[in-house]
């Protein structure tokens, strides 16, 4: 059984990547498909502001979120098993640190997409608390953990193999792909709001409209490069389905010793030791 759930794993990041594309695509063809949007390509968190948008944001993350956590361990597992021909105490540090970070990156993702930014209200201290709180600074934690647990890893993947330059290659130009539409969404966000809101919120509801056909340099820049960061991310966690197709599992069975056995009214005793150091290995 626990050799069939290892088999199994290896379709843990395949399944996390789906699931998140799935959270961020469906609400954009569905405002599409509704002739919603009149704009070029909005925010993602733009896109799912209203319901149901925002319950395929919410819904698709939780279970992305649920396969994510752990794929990050068992990332951990991967590297850990090659630590012994590579600098121990070095790599062991860094390994934890990631996936320490994944984890609260993963929960800083939960908690964004399940504040949505269609909050309609007037008062100020009401959408501050409901809105740029939680789901502004949970997504600018996000993108910055994600950030550096990919370039964790991508130095993970370099130093455990650097005579396959093929995979180091692929986690490096994908590690600063990530880096690189980061900063290029974060840096003129602030522009770009400032540009578009006037253009996007109704001043009498408060509402988000993605009908306006005004466009913002900045505003375009910034959520191209946002869809980017989220699809090189994707990319990112699915290479990790050729580490955990290698992976093996052990098992050792500590010795044991039954003195008595007691079934009903017999009794016998048996003195049977399991010197076992078994190993079970799979693939």
């Amino acid at each position: 059984m626990a050799s069939l759930v290892i088999e199994r794993a290896k379709y843990l990041p395949v399944a996390m990547g789906i699931c998140i594309l799935l959270a961020v695509t469906l609400p954009y063809i569905f405002i599409v498909t509704k002739d919603k949007l009149h704009m070029f390509l909005p925010y993602i968190s733009h896109a799912a502001a209203f319901p149901p948008q925002s319950a395929f944001l919410s819904i698709f993350t939780a279970i992305g979120t649920f396969f994510a956590v752990p794929t990050f361990f068992l990332r951990f597992a991967a590297v850990d098993q090659k630590r012994s021909r590579l600098e121990p105490r070095k790599i062991r540090t860094l390994n934890k640190i990631a996936v320490v970070i994944g984890c609260l990156a993963t929960i800083a993702m939960l908690l964004s997409s399940h504040y949505p930014v269609g909050y309609v209200t007037h008062e100020q201290k009401d959408w501050m608390a409901s809105v740029v709180v939680p789901h502004f600074s949970c997504t600018a934690l996000l993108v910055t953990l994600y950030t550096v647990y990919v370039l964790i890893q991508a130095y993970l993947t370099y130093v455990q193999r650097k005579r396959s330059t093929k995979n180091v290659f692929i986690h490096a130009t994908l590690a600063m792909c990530v880096v690189v539409t980061n900063w290029t969404s974060c840096l003129p966000f602030y522009a770009a709001m400032r540009e578009m809101a006037p253009r996007i919120v109704d001043e009498e509801t408060g509402e988000i409209s993605l009908e306006s056909k005004e466009y913002s340099f900045y505003y375009v820049i910034s959520s191209m490069s946002e869809w980017a960061f989220t699809f090189f991310s994707i990319l990112f966690i699915a290479t990790f389905f050729r580490d955990f197709k290698h992976m093996k599992l052990k098992i050792k069975v500590a010795p044991r010793q039954i003195t008595t056995m007691r079934l009903d009214s017999v009794q016998s005793t048996t003195h049977t030791q399991f010197n076992g150091n078994e190993e079970i290995t799979k693939m």
